[in-house]
Formats: C-alpha cells, structure tokens, sequence
C-alpha cells in the first residue's frame, strides 16, 4: 500500500536570509487524522497560521496548504471524500474555527467563501494579509512590500513564487511556500495596522452562497483574459534614447503594465530579435518605451504578458466584497440587494410601477408590429412588464426599439424621470448613443473612462464630445 503521506524540504529564496529548514507534509483529507493535525499544531507557536489555496480552472477549492515558521501541512480536498464529514469536522475543530489561531492568507475573501461554496466549511479569526496595504490587491509588488520590502525580500523570487497565482496546475511545493510566505507576511504586520478579520459564521448560508457566487464568477471572468496580448501598433515607430510607438486599436492597446511584462520583438538587417522593455511614459495612444541597446528596425512588434490589470468597477466591486466579508460594510443591508438577491417569500400583489403608463407618441422612424409591441410594453406600468426582455438575431431592430422607447420617456411629463442604459460590450453602447444621436437626441451623457476619452473618443465614436463624460 501507497504511502498516504509524503514528507519533503522547500527551498526558498523569497527571504535571503532566512537559513532555517521548511519541511512539508502533503496528505488527502481522506487519511488525515488528528495525530497529523497536533504534529503540525505544535509547530504553531505565535497563534499564527499561513494559508495558500490551489483553485482547478473553474476556481472550484482543491487543496489547502497551512505553514508555520518551519512547518507545512498541505491536504488535497475532494468532492468525492470518503470520509468528508468526519475529517472535515476535524479540519473545523483544529483550525478553521478554532479562534485561538489566527489565519492568515493573501486573498482571504476569495478563500474564506470558496471554504463554504465547495465544502460547507467556515472560518472565524481570518485575515486578509492584503488589506494591510494601501497599494493595489492585484499588484505582485503588493505582496513583496507585505513580506517585509527589498531589499529584505528577493523581489524577483516572488514574482516568480506568485507568477501563476494559486493555480492547481504549480507543484505541492509551489503551495507549500506560498503559505509559508503567508506566514511570514503575517509576522511582518504591525500589530495597529491588522485589517478586520473575516469570520464567516455570521453570515446566513444564502448571503454566503451570493457572496461566493459573486467572487467566483469575477474570478471565471478574469480567467478568461488571456495571458499574452499582442499590442497592435501603428507601423511608424520613433527611435532615440526610448522606443515611441503608438496603438492603433484600443482592445489591444499598450496599458501601464502592473505585474505584467512587456516583451518587443524587432527585424533588423533580416534578423529577429526579442528584447524585454520597460514602460517609461503612456499618453493616450502614445507609449514610450525603454529597450537598452536599439537604434533602429524594419520592423517592430510588442507584446504583454500577464492578464490585463482590474478595471476600475472590477477593482471597486472586489474591495466592496472584501469589506462585506471583513463585516465593516452594510451593502447586504441595502434594501435593492435584499429585494433582488433576497427577496422575502410572499410580498403579496406588486403594485403598478409608476401611476400612468408612457404614452407611445414619438417615433420619426418606421416600426413594424413586433417592434410596436415591444416599445408599449417599456412603456407600459403594469406589474407584469417589469421586465422586459426581447429577442432578435442581428438586424431585426433591437437598438430602434430601444432608442424609440427612451426618447418617448424622455418626452414625458415626468420630468424627473431618466435612463440609465447599460450593455455588456462598449459596441453595444457605440450602437445606441449613435442611434439616438441619428434621430437628433442629444439629451444624454455617454459615461468613459479619463484614459478612452483621451486620444481615442474621436476614432471610435461618431457622437458630439459634449456628450461624453469621464
């Protein structure tokens, strides 16, 4: 019979100088036993526990590792757990809700739910070691800065530990010493500046299920944004002490690169070669870049490698969720979120949304019968239109309707009345503000981010700038 535990050493070289041993122990949560638990338990000598998640490719929870100064425990979870009650209460009992330990992990928000999501488990006394710093959550120099700093810290071994992330796919050792580094992270917090802990038996099961849901599903969206970008650039390029380059499509642009790595590959004299660049300017669609030892090329292509940065909204909802979870933000409180999220059983009969239906009256633009019938029906105050959901295939008038129906609430006796259009895609909102810009609306605003306003507003939308606001 197969060993069920395997011992190794790690190698580190995150801290320099630190020379003690790390030994770890990897076990299936099918052969863990308290005897293993008190072995590592008794390592634990400052209350402090460091954690590392491993996630598979749909961000489901596969193992757990826990560190100590010299100690790692790792256990592989699975659906599939003969043994899953029993061992998991063990799991609970020992550590999760043990508050004599405090629980350290680099991204507690995200751990603490996907314990419950996957495995019905809590967690009390746990901390999010990046809420100590007031740089970005997603920057891998964030982590360095909470491990104690260069020059303490071997930068370039971190961003190699973290490169990629918390990945099934990295070896057990990989785990290991990303919750060693955990724990080391923890020893480095000062004492006044440790950020609410989360504990996650004060939520119900429902808001937990919604807070869970709501994390993974950015995390399967950020998943899907690929790792190499081919930048596309204009053919003209400047050469003198920096490389000047400018994008020539805002999906692809050059973005200030944050943990990611810009790569420039140049043809010169018939021969290709890769160089690593750095970011020394960004304006607009003009980047300036700093590659050592270039005069000139026949040819220039740039790539970044690593996932585009968090955008603005992904960022805020991410830190809104943090503080959810850390029990320092009411947002579940808001009565919208329990309306939509958790409604109460039996409301009784819903009332009519407004006192008077919109009379359907303007329209400088034909519209069929089906069309007709979808604009009376936003219009419409009945209780049963409160939502209104069409369907077409491309073509078939989707945006008229849409642009039909705003003009007509906009020309109401409301006057206080107003719209709020939002779609998935910028083309889909391209699409309607030049629509009703067609038929001479121009009563809306056009909300864009500072850095699209600059430089590329006027590439891609065919709308006054009077209409657009940053």
């Amino acid at each position: 019979m197969a060993n069920p535990r395997s011992v190794f050493s790690i190698p580190q070289k995150i801290l320099p100088d630190h020379e003690e041993e790390i030994t770890a122990t990897s076990v299936h949560e099918d052969h863990l036993s308290q005897v293993v638990l008190d072995q590592f338990l008794r390592s634990v000598v400052d209350g402090k526990i460091g954690l590392a998640p491993t996630y598979d490719s749909q961000q489901v929870l596969v193992s757990i590792a826990f560190a100590s100064q010299n100690q790692v425990l790792i256990v592989k979870l699975s659906a599939n757990s003969r043994f899953a009650t029993q061992k998991r209460d063990l799991l609970n009992k020992m550590i999760f809700l043990n508050s004599s330990f405090q629980k350290y992990a680099f991204h507690m928000d995200k751990l603490s739910t996907s314990l419950f999501y996957d495995f019905s488990l809590r967690i009390v006394e746990a901390v999010d070691i990046l809420s100590g710093s007031p740089e970005r959550r997603h920057l891998l120099k964030t982590k360095v800065l909470m491990l104690g700093g260069e020059p303490k810290v071997d930068s370039r071994s971190v961003i190699q530990l973290f490169r990629e992330e918390e990945s099934f796919r990295t070896g057990r050792s990989v785990v290991a010493l990303q919750a060693w580094a955990a724990y080391q992270a923890a020893l480095e917090l000062p004492y006044f500046v440790i950020p609410c802990s989360i504990d996650t038996t004060i939520f119900s099961g429902d808001e937990l299920k919604f807070l869970a849901k709501t994390i993974r599903d950015a995390e399967q969206l950020r998943g899907l944004k690929p790792l190499v970008v081919r930048n596309e650039i204009e053919d003209e390029c400047e050469f003198g002490d920096k490389l000047t380059v400018r994008s020539s499509r805002y999906k692809t642009r050059i973005m200030r690169p944050g943990s990611n790595q810009v790569s420039v590959e140049m043809t010169r004299d018939g021969q290709t070669s890769k160089f690593a660049g750095r970011l020394s300017h960004l304006q607009g669609r003009m980047a300036q870049l700093d590659v050592s030892g270039v005069s000139h090329a026949e040819s220039v292509s740039i790539c970044t490698m690593g996932r585009e940065d968090p955008t603005t909204a992904e960022a805020l909802r991410g830190n809104i969720l943090l503080r959810v979870m850390q029990d320092i933000d009411a947002f579940l409180a808001l009565p919208f979120v329990r309306d939509i999220w958790f409604p109460e059983k039996d409301e009784g009969p819903l009332a009519n949304t407004f006192s008077e239906p919109i009379p359907f009256a303007f329209s400088d633009q034909p519209l069929n019968g089906s069309q007709k019938s979808a604009v009376e029906a936003i219009l419409s105050n009945k209780p049963s239109k409160r939502v209104v959901l069409i369907q077409g295939p491309p073509g078939t008038g989707k945006t008229t309707v849409i642009s039909t129906a705003v003009i007509n609430i906009m020309a109401s006796r409301d006057t206080e009345r107003n719209v709020w259009l939002v779609a998935q895609s910028n083309v889909a909102v391209k699409n309607i503000a030049e629509k009703l810009a067609s038929l001479g609306f121009f009563d809306f605003k056009l909300l864009v981010s500072k850095e699209f306003h600059f430089d590329w507003y006027l590439l891609t939308f065919n709308i006054p700038i009077a209409c657009c606001l940053t």
